[in-house]
């Protein structure tokens, strides 16, 4: 079997091999785990053998009885069975790893379990704390108490599974942020000293990683956007949430979530969108809406007789841990870019980031732009004793956006194409 010894965890591969009944106690898992530093399958089947091998030698010690030193993997090219194994980078771990079968005080995934408990942040946020402790217990291949993490324990995960992972520096910089967080929990309980959190002072090279990468999201050109706009996006709703955020700078949630009591009427032809829920408290706000393109798309699904709870992308479902309604339309756009092959150096995202750049060159003033599209403003009087722009100031802001009319002329064909699209399938004009 290809995957044979092999498990999949987050992006990375990983060899897993069973612990036998007799030593699961000793252990203290079912199972060892290993970080491969690959997210390639045929490469996780080149590295593994050599891995498989040390951990089976680290069994037949403890068989003899004979603990000594635990292998850790480099992460680096293994050679085959056939091959002779390189040596393996012996770390010494604190002598009551090799000492004790049981965990050293509290045991650390019960307390995981007790933190995400009282956490204050978003089931995602949990999700991705949980995966990081738990990718961290599992590359030790054992139960593992408060006092067994040392600092020499720490700089092995640090340098092994997370700099020798091919994972982005934000993933990387994120999981070690969930350790230290995870630490300074449990300070607060008075389980470990504050001075004494072993995953503070580590430097993951950020600029390295971003030379590695190549690429930073930015806004959409000219050209990307008459490309971007051409298409028919298959997901339902997409296209309508695409102009939306074009000619509002909105955010894509903020967006998806909207529903009819979230929407009146401004004059004859604008609307004006009460974003209630955001990413931030500065993105809760009166959102006034006058282009024409994004007019005609909200006209289409708003009514007056609708109930103030139906939403204006009714087909947007929710999904992923936090139940958002982006959340499949945010991985449809991905495809729809690609299938277009516009660069990934732009996302959703950069509609948003457009539009504050197209803002900027029109002379609007920053503090507008900022009110405008949710961003937090940074001194003491806006923050704190500015009540906030006035409709009258938004709706100057809602006058000044205008792409281009060679993209304005694009983005009327996309309506038009989109709309006559759902109109064949036999679905209400308003599911733009």
């Amino acid at each position: 079997m290809k995957t044979r010894y092999l498990q999949r965890l987050g992006q990375s591969w990983y060899v897993r091999v069973k612990v036998p009944a007799v030593l699961q106690k000793r252990v203290g898992n079912t199972h060892i785990r290993r970080a491969l530093g690959t997210r390639d399958l045929d490469e996780a089947n080149r590295r593994k053998w050599a891995v498989v091998e040390r951990i089976q030698a680290h069994l037949d010690g403890l068989r003899a009885g004979h603990v000594g030193l635990i292998p850790i993997p480099l992460g680096k090219e293994s050679a085959p069975a056939s091959a002779s194994p390189p040596p393996a980078l012996q770390v010494e771990l604190p002598q009551v790893l090799r000492a004790r079968p049981e965990p050293h005080g509290a045991d650390l995934e019960a307390l995981l379990h007790e933190w995400l408990l009282v956490a204050d942040c978003i089931e995602q946020t949990k999700r991705q704390h949980r995966q990081a402790v738990l990718e961290f217990l599992g590359f030790m291949g054992m139960r593992l108490g408060v006092q067994d993490v040392t600092r020499e324990v720490a700089a092995t995960f640090v340098q092994e599974g997370i700099k020798g992972s091919t994972r982005s520096y934000c993933t990387k910089r994120r999981k070690l942020n969930s350790l230290i967080a995870f630490w300074r929990w449990l300070a607060e309980r008075r389980l470990v000293r504050s001075a004494d959190n072993p995953w503070t002072g580590f430097r993951l090279g950020k600029k390295a990683a971003k030379r590695v990468q190549g690429r930073r999201k930015r806004p959409y050109r000219d050209e990307e956007l008459l490309q971007l706009f051409s298409g028919r996006p298959v997901f339902p709703g997409l296209a309508g949430v695409m102009v939306l955020a074009l000619f509002t700078g909105a955010r894509m949630e903020e967006l998806c979530a909207l529903a009819h009591r979230d929407v009146r009427r401004d004059g004859e032809s604008g609307f004006i969108l009460e974003i209630t829920k955001s990413k931030t408290a500065a993105g809760i706000r009166s959102l006034v809406v006058l282009h024409p393109a994004a007019c005609q798309v909200l006209a289409s699904r708003w009514n007056e007789t609708d109930a103030p709870d139906v939403r204006l992308f009714s087909e947007l479902l929710p999904g992923g841990y936090d139940g958002k309604y982006s959340w499949g339309a945010s991985k449809a756009f991905g495809r729809y870019r690609d299938r277009l092959g516009l660069s990934r150096e732009t996302d959703f995202h950069s509609l948003r980031r457009t539009f504050v750049t197209l803002m900027e060159n029109a002379g609007v003033d920053q503090v507008r732009i900022a009110r405008y599209v949710g961003h937090d403003l940074p001194t003491l009087a806006f923050a704190v004793y500015s009540g906030g722009s006035s409709e009258q100031t938004m709706r100057a802001t809602a006058d000044a956006v205008k792409y281009p009319s060679e993209v304005e002329a694009a983005v009327a064909a996309f309506i038009d194409r989109n709309k006559a699209r759902v109109e064949r399938r036999g679905r209400k004009p308003r599911h733009v």
